[in-house]
């Protein structure tokens, strides 16, 4: 297979996979251009509401991914290894201690994760009626902090301690082991008895979705993974790097022979791949820049994905 995966597709395997031409940007605003509620449209701007982009990794992207994690972790491993030398050498304190701050701020506070995840934008871009009430359910777990030798010392400690009086214990220092990454649903319907024109675009949508969160068999071995997306629910979340975990349709009400609903009912269960930190928490509010995980990797021609923010096209429907 050559390095880069678009290369060896034709052009209805890049529509499939949706690795589009940098002139085919979908744009598709639910919240304004949709039927998804009777109410009036002019009312339509006060909605909450979500954006998607979409991203895409390829098998030369994800190479990319693994080169990276190599060069960060042998670069990460010689630090550790100097500083471990430095401890049991008896070496300079203020050295270990000044190895330990550079390895800590290997990487800008402002871009901790850039470059983990590398991927190409497909140019599809959603905004969606945010309707449901989760805004945040934060849960931190914390363990000992002892390692081998304060096992052993604890050990010790305890056995001495039992010599002396009828109980002992030993409270120990807890360390930070991290957050649960955020879940939460994006639900909305398509209505097929508002406007029966928007058949055709409500069937378009709801298939692109599902095309999109399917993985692309290469052959029997290999495979494309479903999508990425970056997430922006504003003044409530951003998330950098997130999956749809679970995506359902339902059909409500008569369906035709053509298989077409009264409406279709839609839920994207949204798993976040980071955990929030008080940097994307900050971009999500305002008071500060909206962290990145996700690096581009660009098809040949720039400028995938135009009209993001509130500037919204409409939706552009395949070819």
């Amino acid at each position: 297979m050559n390095d880069t995966l678009n290369d060896t597709l034709n052009a209805t395997e890049r529509q499939n996979l949706g690795l589009i031409a940098d002139d085919k940007v979908k744009i598709v605003d639910v919240v304004e251009l949709y039927d998804w509620t009777v109410g009036n449209i002019w009312a339509r701007g006060n909605v909450p509401s979500v954006t998607l982009i979409e991203y895409q990794q390829t098998s030369q992207s994800m190479i990319q991914s693994i080169k990276y994690w190599l060069t960060q972790g042998r670069q990460l491993g010689e630090q550790l290894g100097e500083t471990i030398w430095n401890v049991f050498s008896n070496s300079d304190k203020h050295g270990i201690v000044n190895n330990l701050t550079n390895i800590a701020a290997s990487s800008s506070p402002s871009e901790p994760y850039k470059g983990l995840y590398i991927a190409k934008k497909t140019g599809n871009v959603y905004r969606f009626p945010y309707l449901n009430s989760y805004h945040h359910n934060i849960t931190n777990s914390w363990g000992d902090n002892k390692g081998f030798i304060g096992e052993l010392v604890e050990e010790f400690a305890l056995k001495a301690a039992r010599t002396l009086y009828p109980s002992a214990g030993i409270e120990t220092q807890r360390a930070w082991e991290g957050t649960t990454q955020a879940t939460y649903d994006i639900e909305f319907q398509l209505l097929n008895t508002v406007n029966t024109s928007n058949i055709l675009k409500n069937r378009d949508l709801v298939n692109r979705l599902i095309n999109s969160n399917l993985a692309w068999r290469i052959n029997s071995l290999a495979a494309v993974p479903p999508v990425l997306y970056e997430i922006d629910i504003p003044n409530i979340r951003h998330s950098p790097a997130a999956i749809v975990q679970n995506l359902v349709v339902t059909n409500l009400g008569h369906m035709d022979k053509e298989g077409i609903p009264d409406a279709y009912n839609v839920v994207l269960s949204i798993q976040e791949l980071i955990i929030e930190t008080r940097q994307i928490f900050a971009g999500a509010t305002g008071r500060g820049s909206k962290v990145s995980a996700i690096t581009p990797d660009l098809l040949p021609s720039e400028g995938l994905v135009q009209n993001q923010g509130d500037d919204f096209v409409g939706p552009l429907s395949p070819e």
